[in-house]
């Protein structure tokens, strides 16, 4: 028996996935993501709340859109909230809130950049002046692609009966928005987990990466709400306590399927890494330009 355990610890796959997955603490990695995300969230829809109105997008439209968007345990748990905030927009809040936002986004951003680098085993140090940038080019880069694919979502089917377009292109066009929604999302994540990194991988795991992290946390959707029904009721004496417990444990649970998304991307690039010439150099000027920042 003990031969056997030792020929499956040898085994070179094994060898690969046990050393890549002890590369990064996953649970405390994954709470300071959720802990930035969180603290990214509320500012983040007080900023909403300011500027739907500047883009005729309604607060109906957007609740709309979040309730179909999320799951449904989240929903009922925290779109009270959210609803209050979108009701009571405050100007004078904006700044602040534009503040609070980037810079909890940014460290979310950043949080992320350290962990696949420590997953591709690349020291790298966060105050790196090109980690910085590339943290600051992708999180406005999100936030851009976050906004189109919620003005392509929220686009209603009375809207394209306005547009001089024939009632059977409508209605196609109509069914085809959460496809392409999910399709943008896919090639969004994708990307983000390409180029966040300092090594590159083969764009080819990274999509088997993105697509594990896309089903995982449709399965957490679908999973959430068995939690939700047991233990929401420990929660329910604190309503508002208690749905920003329930938020924190949903975005840590999320945080966690990134990463070990992230974690079978740098496995499969281990195992069957790139042939091209060019990834190669690459990835030899970007970690050269890294390291000359640190």
């Amino acid at each position: 028996m003990k031969k056997i355990i030792n020929n499956i610890l040898e085994n070179k796959y094994v060898k690969v996935i046990v050393k890549t997955f002890g590369r990064i603490n996953v649970g405390n990695t994954s709470a300071t993501i959720a802990y930035y995300a969180l603290l990214a969230l509320f500012p983040a829809i007080m900023l909403l709340a300011a500027i739907l109105p500047l883009v005729g997008i309604t607060t109906k439209t957007a609740m709309d859109y979040l309730d179909s968007a999320l799951p449904v345990t989240i929903t009922k748990t925290v779109m009270p909230m959210v609803n209050s905030i979108l009701q009571h927009p405050g100007v004078g809040t904006l700044s602040i809130s534009i503040i609070v936002t980037l810079w909890s986004l940014s460290q979310v951003i950043s949080t992320i950049r350290q962990a696949q680098n420590a997953i591709y085993d690349e020291k790298i140090s966060s105050n790196s002046i090109l980690g910085r940038g590339i943290s600051l080019a992708w999180m406005i880069l999100l936030l851009g692609v976050m906004g189109l694919l919620f003005i392509a979502a929220s686009v209603g089917s009375n809207v394209l009966e306005a547009l001089p377009l024939s009632h059977e292109l409508a209605s196609r066009i109509d069914s085809a928005k959460t496809i392409v929604v999910a399709i943008g999302l896919m090639i969004g994540l994708s990307l983000f987990n390409f180029v966040i990194p300092a090594r590159k991988p083969r764009f080819i795991w990274v999509v088997v990466g993105t697509l594990f992290q896309l089903v995982g946390i449709l399965a957490l959707a679908k999973g959430f709400g068995v939690y939700v029904r047991f233990a929401g009721k420990s929660y329910s004496f604190y309503q508002a306590i208690g749905s920003v417990v329930i938020l924190m444990i949903w975005l840590d649970l999320v945080a966690t399927i990134a990463m070990i998304g992230t974690i079978i991307s740098a496995i499969l690039n281990e195992l069957w890494p790139s042939q091209s010439e060019w990834l190669d150099k690459l990835n030899a000027t970007l970690l050269r330009e890294n390291r000359d920042d640190d």
